[in-house]
């Protein structure tokens, strides 16, 4: 069920990011109610950041603009600064902000530790952009633009592409995927510098597209999934002088046909890690079959060393998921999904915070024509980019 005038009290807030728009819909459990939407023509935000109270950050992934947008309030019959009561939303609206000029293409955006800073990988040109967003009005500002490899051989610098740049558990270097030539770039931050002071291979060879921190018996492990084929390493990190360096514990490929003991996998489009540091849940972008599907895995911390086990495939009610997240509350009791292709947009299932399983029957879902900009024709609709719970 979806409307766009909500009249109900909201569970969470959820954002969405579609072809030329952002949306903010209110969820309760049961249902999706939209509330507002920001409509750019020519805009496709790929990535898009939340810092509190109320500032959105999107990456334009068609042109060289990074957007500052705001959540507020409409005119509600009372200060739209005061803080709301339990009879009315926290936020009903979406405002343009300020733009700031980077790089072609944005991907994947990603905040410094105390968000005064923001990482930003553009996949096509393999360059990074470093912003400043410390400033009381929160607009982007660019500091530099890197390119990915540093001062790496040249005879190596065919295209990056740097996919995605994710901060380590320190706080002090973004490990950054760099498809074109699978390997990884660190980006040093300490004193403000933000320089490439090291490129470390990809082990097994993987073409990096996605990755994600997990840390386990107090030991950091890197998550490195293949965006081209269906492969997962378990990586171990070390820290040197010279930064981190990796070494791989675990590797394994997926057949791409379903089996018991097995995901259905054939492009790995994201990963995402479950705050108890144990649940693990991967989607493919590109399937054989007519679903997407998120493939759940645990980590046993009672091996040495660690191990990856696939424990269920869901089908995410839709095609090509672009996006999958976990709810805000403590227990992250739902998962929300983005499908770029077929009649379910948005959806969410409910997850068992005790084993991390996900019910396959949708708790609630949106459908892609009503997520789609107005007026464009059935033949070209597509499902949303990004979906995540303030």
């Amino acid at each position: 069920m979806a409307a766009e005038r909500p009249s109900m009290p909201p569970l969470g807030h959820i954002i969405i990011g579609n072809r030329d728009q952002v949306l903010l819909a209110y969820f309760d459990g049961t249902q999706f109610v939209i509330a507002s939407r920001l409509i750019i023509p020519n805009w496709m935000p790929a990535s898009i950041l939340f810092k509190p109270p109320n500032i959105l950050y999107a990456a334009n992934k068609l042109s060289s603009d990074t957007n500052m947008l705001r959540l507020g309030y409409r005119d509600m019959g009372g200060d739209s600064s005061a803080e709301p009561d339990g009879n009315r939303p926290r936020f009903d609206e979406i405002s343009f902000g300020a733009n700031g000029i980077g790089s072609y293409g944005g991907r994947h955006l990603a905040f410094n530790t105390d968000r005064t800073r923001m990482v930003e990988c553009s996949h096509i040109t393999g360059e990074i952009d470093v912003w400043d967003i410390s400033r009381e009005d929160n607009a982007p500002r660019l500091m530099k633009t890197l390119w990915a490899l540093g001062n790496a051989d040249p005879t190596r610098a065919q295209l990056p592409g740097p996919r995605e740049a994710i901060l380590d558990p320190i706080g002090r270097y973004f490990v950054i995927a760099n498809a074109g030539n699978r390997t990884l770039s660190l980006l040093d931050t300490r004193d403000d510098r933000y320089e490439i002071v090291g490129i470390r291979d990809i082990p097994d060879g993987i073409i990096p597209g996605t990755m994600a921190f997990v840390i386990i018996r107090e030991t950091p492990y890197l998550l490195l999934v293949g965006g081209v084929e269906s492969a997962i390493a378990l990586v171990r990190m070390n820290y040197t002088d010279t930064g981190p360096q990796f070494g791989t514990v675990q590797f394994g490929r997926s057949s791409g046909q379903s089996s018991d003991d097995e995901p259905s996998m054939s492009a790995f489009a994201g990963i995402v890690v479950a705050s108890n540091q144990r649940d693990i849940y991967i989607w493919n972008r590109f399937s054989q079959e007519r679903s997407g599907h998120i493939a759940h895995f645990t980590i046993t911390d009672d091996t040495d060393p660690p191990r990856i086990v696939f424990a269920e495939n869901t089908p995410t009610a839709g095609i090509q998921p672009r996006w999958v997240s976990l709810s805000s509350d403590t227990n992250q009791e739902f998962a929300l999904v983005a499908n770029d292709l077929g009649s379910t947009g948005i959806a969410a299932f409910r997850r068992d915070p005790a084993t991390g399983r996900l019910d396959p029957n949708p708790a609630a879902t949106l459908p892609t024509h009503l997520l789609a900009t107005w007026g464009l024709p059935e033949t070209v609709i597509k499902g949303p980019q990004v979906v995540f719970e303030i």
